[in-house]
């Protein structure tokens, strides 16, 4: 069942087994699988309706210090299908080293390895109806093949393009026809209320809002699938009987969030024995799907040169975009292209400033890309390097309340994004070995764009929409705000669902990690349930 929040009478008392926040990926991943077992009731809350409207994202609204970021209205969405209607439809799992504890990675280590999360990353499949596994061997043809490196230096990944990336879209009907899962939209969550003794949360307070009186739902398991900004902001708004907010007694809460950086590192120039494999690492209908191959240094090269894990993706460029003026317009398209997502440009006019700074290598750049364009160019002579960083857990980088309110009354987020000097300087290495293993295996020659000492500018720097690690995962609640099994340490029925409980980031799009965490959870509450 879906249903608008407003046929709920205010001051009702809603009951269920469980109550759900969010109908974002998590969200939705949650409830299917509760549909699979009728007997227990479910409850599903929405913030939003089946569109966005102006004063529902208004909601998010906020304050942001530190680096530069888009601004948090614009990064989310507040509709049934949440966040997943701004999603390039991206598809990933993390690498083996990614849970490890990894010495020169502060707090990094997550409670299972990869091997574990196996099962559930394949269970994903059939939710984001995939083809069968990311084993690159699976998807190499004869006209299709990776660059002649060897496994033990350079790992090849393939990414995947999910052919039902408006989840909202996908499963409305499905959540409408359910009898034991009922949604509400416009169901805005506003306070999480304890019980006497305040291990246990008793319930979720909904406001509306047309202002018109809200209402409470009671249920055995509350679990926050509210993305990873807003899980911490209402963790940290329960203040009534927690004074620093519901499992944050240690304050951590907020702490460590994490995106992904994104930095224009350098030029492939391809030799010509390399032209005919560079379509391995462009989009490609593959299998059913668009696929494509992006690069990363091995576990073991991270390892030896103690590096962050760095996703590389190659996009078709000219030798032009390695000075300034042309790095600036790239910039500036990518820029643009994200206004499909209702993401506004950021840093127009320093972009432009440079543009006009570098004109020769401008007007060369600009009609070798109208060139291409138009066709009158054959296969492009060279390969933009994008590198995606994974960013190192900073105990500063965090979410906060701001002391403005929504017109719901509940505080605003203020974000202060910050990087360490670790995330550039892996950056600079890793295109390094990339250069040096290219031209050892005459693939071509790297221009970079990162100096050997020199930090890369803020305003190349992109941040993208993944709110990753405010409400981390350990065993150790000195260390982190959800346990194992994602139940928040010291309040037996409330779980979190999310990126917001990932220590640390990885390099890849967090969305199938996001959805396999999920399936997990829910296999764990559905046994807990079940022995009640």
């Amino acid at each position: 069942m879906i249903a608008d929040a407003s046929t709920v009478p205010g001051g009702t008392i809603l009951e269920a087994d469980v109550c759900i926040v969010g109908t974002g990926p998590a969200g939705f991943a949650l409830a299917r699988e509760f549909m699979k077992q009728t007997v227990l009731k479910v409850c599903v809350l929405e913030g939003g309706g089946f569109g966005p409207t102006f004063k529902a994202q208004s909601l998010y609204a906020g304050e942001m210090a530190g680096l530069r970021y888009r601004p948090l209205d614009a990064v989310r969405l507040r509709m049934f299908g949440g966040s997943s209607h701004r999603w390039h439809a991206g598809c990933q799992p993390l690498d083996a080293i990614d849970f490890e504890k990894r010495s020169w990675i502060p707090e990094s280590g997550w409670p299972f390895d990869l091997d574990y999360l196996q099962p559930y990353y394949q269970r994903c499949e059939d939710f984001f109806r995939l083809p069968d596994g990311f084993d690159v061997e699976k998807w190499e043809t004869s006209d299709w093949k990776r660059f002649p490196i060897g496994e033990d230096r350079i790992d090849h990944k393939i990414l995947q393009l999910s052919p039902i990336p408006r989840l909202g879209v996908t499963y409305r009907n499905e959540m409408a026809k359910s009898e034991n899962v009922s949604t509400y939209l416009n169901a805005n969550v506003v306070d999480i209320l304890t019980a006497e003794t305040p291990s246990a949360v008793s319930s979720v307070k909904v406001a509306r809002l047309n202002g018109d009186g809200g209402f409470e739902v009671k249920a055995k398991t509350f679990v926050l699938a509210a993305g990873g900004l807003e899980n911490p902001r209402l963790m940290l708004a329960a203040n009534r009987t927690h004074r620093d907010g519901i499992g944050n007694q240690h304050d951590l809460v907020g702490r460590f969030f994490m995106s992904h950086p994104i930095v224009d590192s350098g030029v492939l120039v391809p030799s010509e024995n390399a032209l005919s494999r560079l379509q391995f690492y462009l989009y490609r209908n593959q299998r059913g799907v668009q696929a494509r191959s992006t690069i990363a240094l091995s576990d073991e090269l991270q390892r030896e040169n103690e590096l962050p894990n760095i996703e590389v993706r190659l996009h078709p460029s000219s030798t032009d975009a390695d000075s300034s003026g042309p790095a600036s317009f790239r910039f500036l398209l990518k820029e643009l292209y994200m206004t499909r997502w209702g993401h506004p440009p950021s840093n127009v006019g320093v972009h432009v400033k440079e543009m006009l700074a570098d004109p020769v290598r401008m007007v060369s750049f600009a009609a070798r890309k109208a060139a291409s364009i138009a066709r009158l160019t054959g296969v492009p002579r060279a390969y933009l390097l994008e590198s995606r960083v994974e960013q190192v857990p900073n105990w500063n980088s965090r979410v906060t309340l701001s002391d403005k309110k929504d017109h719901l009354g509940v505080r605003r987020i203020k974000l202060d994004w910050r990087l360490t000097e670790e995330e550039l300087l892996g950056a600079r290495r890793t295109q390094k070995i990339l250069a040096e293993e290219f031209e050892s295996a005459g693939i071509g020659t790297v221009k970079t764009h990162l100096g050997e000492n020199e930090a890369v500018p803020e305003h190349l720097l992109q941040g993208t929409a993944h709110h990753i690690g405010t409400t981390r995962i350990s065993v150790d609640p000195k260390k982190g705000v959800v346990d194992p099994d994602c139940c928040v340490h010291g309040i037996e029925n409330l779980f979190v669902a999310g990126s917001s409980v990932f220590p640390t980031a990885g390099a890849v799009t967090p969305t199938y990690t996001i959805v396999a965490l999920a399936l997990r959870l829910a296999d764990h509450l559905k046994g807990i349930l079940a022995a009640s």
